[in-house]
């Protein structure tokens, strides 16, 4: 399940970046569930003051139930990260995406045309961000490597694909 079992990989290529989204996108949804925590006591001591019911439920059972799933959240983020792969080989770039199914989205290196990458004012403090490459005939950006750590690194590495790519094309021509 979290495992390499889907990365197909040739006898004579190796791996160059193997990488998952910054840990830093495991905060943003620390801190939503902190505050989901907050307001869910608030409002518990305020109906344990008024006694509010919906129904048949008096509303503090139906906010204690929020708790748990507040604390859930975090932890499947963390999965999804977990479960969210790039890897970068001489020849492909990997994006792998899901739990138990697969979206395993291969792009051959020497078709990449273009390379960039976007950072927020806050994704340039956290050193991560996305990562967007463009392959030949597909008119547009065919994978992204979202809050990849570093991407400033892995666009240059991918770029180096490209002139390798470019080299190689120049030598046969000649």
């Amino acid at each position: 399940m979290l495992g390499n079992e889907w990365l197909d990989i040739g006898p004579n290529e190796r791996k160059r970046v193997h990488a998952h989204p910054s840990k830093w996108v495991l905060f943003k949804q620390l801190f939503a569930s902190i505050l989901m925590i907050a307001l869910i006591v608030a409002v518990s001591l305020q109906d344990f003051a008024t006694e509010t019911q919906i129904g048949e439920l008096q509303l503090r059972t139906i906010l204690l139930f929020g708790i748990p799933i507040a604390l859930l959240l975090p932890g499947a983020a963390q999965v999804k990260r977990l479960s969210t792969h790039y890897v970068i080989t001489d020849n492909n770039i990997w994006a792998k995406q899901k739990i138990f199914a697969r979206d395993v989205d291969p792009t051959v290196r020497s078709r990449v045309q273009d390379v960039s990458y976007s950072q927020s004012f806050f994704d340039r403090l956290l050193n991560k961000g996305d990562v967007m490459i463009e392959t030949a005939g597909t008119g547009g950006v065919d994978t992204v490597l979202r809050d990849i750590p570093n991407p400033q690194a892995i666009a240059m590495l991918v770029r180096e694909g490209i002139e390798d790519t470019d080299n190689n094309r120049n030598q046969m021509n000649v």
